[in-house]
């Protein structure tokens, strides 16, 4: 174990997974651990899955306090340097998994997840250059496909879950097949509780009444990547800007007043367009009362930008024109603002500035959690 490591844990392998498009289920976020699935949910049973032999060696890394399969260069606790303690992790609502894992240094899970994000209906009502380049609307044979894997595949799995997400790709409001889900889980799963990740253009009053979200709402986080309209036309193409506006009160006012509604964030995808409005972002996140504002940087998820864009994009790149400017918008006081996350824009900060203006790093699972 490595002293950066010492006394460190981390929960996901035992009690998280992730299913992305194309059927893989990932037990922490792809991004984090150089893409490695653990098993598809189009080839082999949950069961097979969620004790693999990929599923064990991500666990072994864990506990052996090496984080051997973890991308030590992108997950932002890894970054920032805030894994959660061991101790902290057998005080969580995850103690008793946690405890009984730490006893018998599980690598074998006896209890499925206690939260799941699903993401494998790609369905979205927008097309945002950075992940598509046209607009993706599952058809009638997909439709079957996805209420066949609903039916034998996704409603089981929950059935240890506390906590179900979507969705970590297209939108939930956008997805029949993700609204006919938050439909019947109302119904079989009454305790589950429901994490939304949307662009919310769709999110208002009709869509709350109609997927049955009143009372089973654990948290909203809302992409948005920009503060100001011309902005958001670019990076979230085929929105609605004052559409938006209207559904992000709407959710406030409801984070405000529903029982159990814990938590509303805002993220920020940062790139070389809309940096300058980092700044006008956390104001609007005041403004809005949320509970945090999220900043990541980024990335190249193989859709959407080719890689000559994805270049140009990368503000945070040190041999970036631009990357001087992005510096110098950083040193705003406004990013000291209790509600903010630099997420992996916390280790540039590190490199560049006195560890006096860090600002704590978060994360859409950690958060949920």
């Amino acid at each position: 174990m490595t002293d950066v490591f010492a006394g460190k844990f981390c929960s996901n392998p035992w009690t998280y997974c992730e299913i992305y498009a194309g059927g893989g289920v990932y037990i922490c976020c792809p991004a984090w651990n150089y893409n490695k699935h653990v098993g598809n949910i189009f080839y082999e049973s949950f069961d097979e899955i969620w004790n693999s032999a990929q599923a064990q060696l991500f666990r072994a890394g864990i506990l052996d306090g090496s984080f051997s399969a973890c991308d030590h260069q992108k997950c932002p606790f890894i970054v920032s340097r805030s894994l959660p303690t061991i101790e902290q992790e057998r005080h969580s609502w995850l103690a008793p998994i946690i405890n009984d894992v730490l006893e018998h240094q599980r690598i074998v899970a006896t209890k499925g997840p206690s939260v799941v994000k699903i993401g494998y209906d790609a369905s979205c009502n927008l097309t945002c250059p950075s992940c598509r380049d046209d607009m993706i609307l599952a058809k009638k044979a997909e439709q079957e496909k996805l209420n066949n894997i609903r039916d034998n595949f996704i409603l089981p799995l929950l059935k240890d879950a506390r906590v179900l997400v979507m969705s970590s790709d297209g939108d939930p409001f956008a997805s029949n097949h993700y609204r006919d889900i938050m439909r019947i889980t109302d119904e079989t799963l009454p305790d589950l509780k429901l994490g939304i990740c949307t662009n919310a253009v769709l999110l208002d009053e009709r869509a709350w009444q109609d997927c049955h979200l009143e009372g089973r709402v654990t948290r909203v986080q809302v992409s948005i990547d920009a503060a100001k309209e011309e902005t958001y036309k670019w990076v979230r193409r085929g929105g609605d800007f004052e559409r938006l506006k209207r559904n992000l009160r709407f959710i406030s006012e409801k984070r405000q007043t529903s029982n159990g509604f814990s938590g509303f964030d805002i993220l920020f995808v940062v790139q070389a367009c809309n940096y300058r409005e980092m700044p006008d972002f956390v104001r609007l996140g005041q403004e809005l009362n949320v509970d945090s504002v999220q900043f990541m940087l980024i990335d190249h998820w193989g859709r959407g930008m080719n890689a000559s864009q994805y270049q140009r994009a990368k503000i945070w790149d040190r041999r970036h024109p631009e990357f001087g400017e992005f510096m110098d918008i950083l040193r705003n006081d406004i990013f000291r603002s209790p509600i903010v996350q630099l997420g992996g824009v916390d280790a540039l900060l590190r490199e560049e500035f006195p560890p006096e203006i860090h600002v704590a790093n978060g994360s859409i699972e950690r958060v949920l959690d």
